[in-house]
């Protein structure tokens, strides 16, 4: 049935004084989202080059993380349908049947917790599962992460933004070279065609390799996400950012453990098996027109730039 394979089975809805918050800050309320989706629905059927076949839910995400900003979302979709069809190694072959997505379940837990914070942003949990750097690929991973992160898309329920916690335990110099072959992809990825707002990004058990790291993602994120980053060196300082009901147990918190969080969405990801096939299609496949890649979205970068050399890559 539906329900079952909706991904709100896994997480719990904003409470009523969350809701207010996360309605102020995306300027949203009910009218005004019914008037927007329509037309931008209508926009989108008039676009020759856009997929007909797109999820509704997720464009309303995209409007949604874009604060309602018409411009900012018809641009960032563009690039989201774009760049599935640039990046078809990352977007195709999406099944928890394929080898490389059954090993990426496996080796890594990424979760995005039940609960989410006081102010409604989702926090998103990393950590590795299996430690050992030869069973870590580094590909698979992101096109799980990309798995993940699409599915919440589909979600009926706002947020306010993302936490993102890496826990830094056992990642050695080889996870490390793995990860900087696939870094600048990725951040560009997320970065262009994804409507994400990061609020905060917390690291635990840093070793001083795991700060190498850090100081090597840095300089390629935005300013504002580059001063939210928060290093702890015990969990105890977690809970002067999170409540013990939101944290799992690996942190001391009520929350199941994140091996069983992972299992959790290995499940969900299995029940919708037939929409990651059906979404394999939802993507512009012709050159992009001129115009969109001038008037793209800038935010103290420049997305051309980056979106040009998306497409040489």
């Amino acid at each position: 049935s539906l329900l079952q394979k909706s991904v709100d089975t896994l997480l719990v809805p904003p409470s009523e004084s969350q809701l207010e918050m996360i309605r102020n800050d995306i300027n949203e309320d009910k009218d005004r989202l019914q008037h927007k989706e329509k037309l931008l629905q209508t926009w989108l059927n008039y676009r020759p080059h856009f997929p007909k076949n797109y999820d509704r839910k997720v464009v309303r995400s995209f409007l949604r993380n874009c604060k309602h900003d018409m411009e900012k979302v018809k641009t960032k979709l563009e690039c989201y349908y774009a760049t599935r069809h640039l990046y078809q190694e990352l977007y195709s072959n999406r099944s928890t049947f394929a080898c490389d997505i059954i090993q990426a379940l496996d080796t890594i837990n990424m979760v995005p917790l039940p609960k989410l914070n006081a102010k409604g942003s989702r926090i998103f949990v990393f950590k590795l599962e299996n430690t050992d750097p030869e069973t870590f690929d580094v590909h698979a991973a992101t096109k799980l992460f990309l798995m993940i992160y699409d599915l919440l898309l589909t979600s009926e329920h706002p947020v306010a933004g993302d936490i993102a916690l890496f826990d830094g335990a056992d990642i050695g110099p080889n996870h490390f070279v793995k990860f900087l072959s696939v870094v600048k992809t990725i951040t560009a990825i997320l970065r262009e065609a994804y409507a994400i707002r990061l609020k905060q990004v917390h690291v635990i058990n840093a070793s001083p390799l795991v700060d190498k790291i850090i100081n090597v993602i840095k300089p390629l994120l935005h300013r504002k996400v580059r001063e939210t980053f928060i290093n702890h060196t015990s969990t105890k300082t977690l809970y002067n950012y999170f409540s013990e009901e939101i944290l799992p147990s690996n942190y001391g918190g009520n929350c199941k453990p994140l091996r069983e969080l992972m299992n959790d969405w290995r499940e969900i990801l299995k029940r919708n098996e037939d929409w990651f096939l059906e979404q394999e299609s939802v993507k512009i496949t012709e050159s992009i027109p001129k115009k969109s890649t001038d008037n793209l979205y800038s935010d103290d970068f420049s997305i051309q730039g980056s979106f040009r050399s998306l497409q040489i890559d």
